[in-house]
């Protein structure tokens, strides 16, 4: 069997001679955690974020890659009120590099180095700004994230964010001047940040770890 993310995947299966019926369309795993949802108050009072706040998240996949260093200043001059959490993964400079600089933010900004509870603050916030891993997407498709994307790498990230580019799922800027008027522009306009909100649930695949293993335990019964 072969197990894809998407229509377009299955046909490039197809086209490739293997039996349409052993593609299935189940979605790239992720963890049982993002099943759950948590309400912001609890998520607020758990990490000291603000409760009434817009949040913008900034991530760089596992490994903490891309130019958040540069987005997260340009967010901090805008005009509009929000809250930035940046989380840097496994990069340890990255994060010593906020953790030292934290008070020259002017907005609230909340720092954390990996953490296993991106499902919790995936869940608090309202907009990411990511590179296009594709567990990273699932995972914030799943959470109905408004999502901006910059710099993905060639190959399958650039393939990603062209097929949720035509879905209207996303929004991708390598210009990071860009970037900051993107975020100011669905901080002002409400109902546009929403609209991209119900694509990324309309394209999420929230149970796919579950469907992936009904269909080994099927295959192997």
């Amino acid at each position: 069997r072969y197990v894809v993310a998407c229509e377009e995947a299955k046909e490039a299966l197809i086209e490739q001679g293997v039996d349409p019926d052993k593609v299935k369309i189940l979605g790239i795993p992720i963890s049982l955690k993002f099943l759950s949802t948590y309400p912001k108050e609890q998520i607020s009072d758990e990490f000291n974020f603000i409760k009434d706040l817009d949040s913008i998240l900034i991530m760089g996949g596992g490994l903490g890659i891309g130019p958040l260093k540069v987005i997260a200043k340009k967010l901090d001059s805008l005009p509009c009120n929000f809250q930035t959490i940046v989380v840097c993964g496994r990069n340890k400079g990255l994060y010593k590099w906020f953790i030292k600089r934290k008070h020259e933010f002017k907005k609230p900004i909340f720092i954390f180095s990996y953490t296993d509870d991106m499902h919790k603050i995936m869940d608090f916030s309202d907009m990411i700004i990511t590179k296009a891993g594709g567990v990273t997407i699932s995972e914030a498709l799943a959470k109905e994230l408004c999502i901006i994307v910059t710099n993905p790498i060639p190959g399958q990230e650039e393939r990603n964010v062209e097929y949720l580019s035509r879905r209207k799922a996303i929004v991708k800027s390598d210009n990071l001047e860009r970037v900051a008027k993107i975020v100011n522009d669905f901080l002002q306009d409400k109902e546009k940040l929403h609209s991209l909100k119900g694509k990324a649930k309309e394209n999420s695949f929230i149970d796919s770890s579950l469907k992936i293993v009904d269909l080994i335990a099927e295959l192997t019964d």
